[in-house]
């Protein structure tokens, strides 16, 4: 399993866009910036991990004390070459999700042409402790960017779910190279 794929959901996402993109000519990693703007809550977080290439990137935020490896909550910055339309994603993420998961329940709160806000948690599933995560995605020309909060927990505290509603609606999609967003 690749570094970056530290929870079920970011496994699927990771299985859902390499499907819609079919193979990619995987060269040496580089180095990307970050294209979102966005603030994180009042605790202290890091980058912890971060991967590239030419189809895809993936930024990993984790508390200071924790790692990708051992972590309890997690910040992902993921960006797509290529997009698909969000509802086709956002099914595709689900059914990837709800194999052999029961108790996963999923709840889109926007949704427009190009963005959506979704979140899904489950009370354990396929050998992943419970996770509470919530999901922005935006299409972004041709490609793709996602941001997402995750606990490792059955349901988020209505207090930080809140907090990361907020936090997640008020992201901005920064310029690349001087180009627009």
């Amino acid at each position: 399993m690749s570094p970056f794929a530290r929870s079920l959901g970011v496994l699927v996402v990771a299985m859902v866009v390499a499907a819609s993109i079919g193979t990619s000519n995987a060269k040496k990693p580089v180095e990307v910036p970050e294209r979102w703007s966005f603030r994180f809550d009042d605790r202290e977080w890091h980058l912890a991990y971060q991967v590239a290439n030419r189809q895809e990137a993936a930024r990993e935020y984790v508390l200071v004390g924790q790692t990708v490896e051992d972590w309890k909550e997690l910040v992902t910055s993921h960006y797509f070459a290529h997009g698909v339309p969000l509802r086709d994603y956002f099914e595709q993420v689900k059914a990837g999700l709800s194999r052999g998961c029961p108790s996963l329940t999923t709840f889109v709160l926007e949704e427009s042409e190009d963005n959506m806000l979704y979140e899904w948690r489950h009370d354990g599933c396929q050998g992943y402790p419970p996770q509470h995560q919530i999901d922005r995605v935006t299409r972004n020309g041709k490609g793709m960017l996602q941001l997402s909060f995750v606990e490792k927990t059955p349901q988020l505290s209505q207090e930080k779910r809140t907090v990361w509603l907020t936090i997640l609606k008020a992201a901005s999609i920064l310029p690349v190279d001087g180009s627009r967003p």
